[in-house]
C-alpha cells in the first residue's frame, strides 16, 4: 500500500502562474511554469499539469495540452491531470513500479473523454520517478527531454504527428516544422478510439542531468539546443526564468507562435 504519510499532490489546472514555483520533489528538485496564451484573455489555459509524490523515492511528474483551442480543450487536459492524481489515493502494493496504475488511469480518462462525445482531446506526457531513474509515458506532441551538465542530449520524445516523425526521419529540418501549417496535426491523443500509449526505457540519471517536459508552446517558439542551454546549469529557477523570457520574446514576435506555455524542471538533489 502506498504510505500517506507521504503522499503528496500538486494540481496545475487553470492556474496562470507569472513566475516558476520551485521546490523539493521525491528525490530532486523541480520546476514548474504554466501560463496562458498571450493571445487569451479569457483566463483559459489549455495546459495543465501535476506533482504526484507516493514516497521519498517514488512519484510522478505530468503534464498535459489540450486539443481544440476551445474549453473542451481545458476540460481534457484537467481530467487527464486530475484522473493522473487519484493514482495517489490508491492501495498499491509497490510504488517502486507505477506502470500498471499510469496505464489503467489513461485508459480510463480516455473512456471518459469518449463516453462524453465532445470530441475532446489531450496530449499527456509522464514522467514516473524512482530514486535516480526516469521512465517516460507520451501521447501526443508535447515532448520530454533530457540533457546533461555539458549539453548532451540523452533522451528526447518523438512528436506523434507527421511533422514530428519527418523531423525524427530526417526529412525535415527543425526550423522547418516550426513553419509547416500542418505542425499542429497530432496523430495520437487522449479521446481518441485507436489510442496508443507510448512507454519508454529506464533512465538513469546523473546528478547534473536536468528533465524537461513541456507542452508545444516552448517547442514551437525556442529551439531544442536552446532549451538545453538554458537549463544544462545553474538553479532550476533561474532556468524556468530564462525559458521563460526566450519564449516570451519570440511570442511577441511577428515570427513566434503564440500558445499556452508549460514546462516542468526535474533534477536531482
Amino acid at each position: 500500500m502506498a504510505n500517506n504519510q507521504f503522499n503528496s499532490t500538486r494540481l496545475f489546472v487553470r492556474e496562470h502562474m507569472q513566475s516558476a514555483e520551485v521546490g523539493g520533489f521525491v528525490s530532486g528538485n523541480v520546476a514548474v511554469f504554466s501560463l496562458q496564451s498571450p493571445l487569451k484573455n479569457d483566463g483559459e489555459n489549455e495546459d495543465a499539469c501535476a506533482l504526484i509524490q507516493l514516497s521519498h523515492h517514488s512519484g510522478l511528474l505530468v503534464l498535459s495540452d489540450g486539443v481544440g483551442g476551445h474549453r473542451g480543450g481545458q476540460d481534457a487536459s484537467a481530467l487527464a491531470v486530475e484522473t493522473m492524481s487519484k493514482i495517489s489515493q490508491l492501495e498499491i502494493a509497490d510504488v517502486s513500479n507505477l506502470r500498471e496504475p499510469v496505464l489503467d488511469a489513461i485508459e480510463h480518462c480516455n473512456a471518459t473523454l469518449l463516453s462524453e462525445g465532445l470530441g475532446a482531446a489531450t496530449t499527456l506526457l509522464v514522467v514516473e520517478v524512482q530514486g535516480n531513474q526516469v521512465r517516460p509515458y507520451y501521447i501526443g506532441d508535447s515532448t520530454i527531454l533530457v540533457t546533461g551538465q555539458r549539453g548532451k542530449l540523452k533522451f528526447q520524445s518523438i512528436a506523434q504527428s507527421p511533422t514530428g516523425y519527418a523531423l525524427e526521419a530526417g526529412v525535415m529540418e527543425e526550423a522547418e516544422v516550426r513553419e509547416d501549417e500542418n505542425r499542429h496535426f497530432v496523430s495520437n491523443i487522449i479521446g481518441a478510439t485507436d489510442l496508443h500509449m507510448t512507454v519508454g526505457s529506464w533512465l538513469e540519471l546523473a546528478p547534473r542531468d536536468t528533465l524537461v517536459m513541456c507542452s508545444d508552446g516552448l517547442t514551437d517558439n525556442v529551439y531544442i539546443d536552446t532549451i538545453i542551454e538554458n537549463v544544462r546549469v545553474g538553479p532550476l529557477v533561474k532556468s524556468a526564468c530564462k525559458l521563460q523570457q526566450q519564449c516570451k520574446l519570440k511570442m511577441d514576435d511577428e515570427t513566434g507562435h503564440p500558445d499556452d506555455l508549460s514546462f516542468i524542471l526535474f533534477r536531482l538533489k
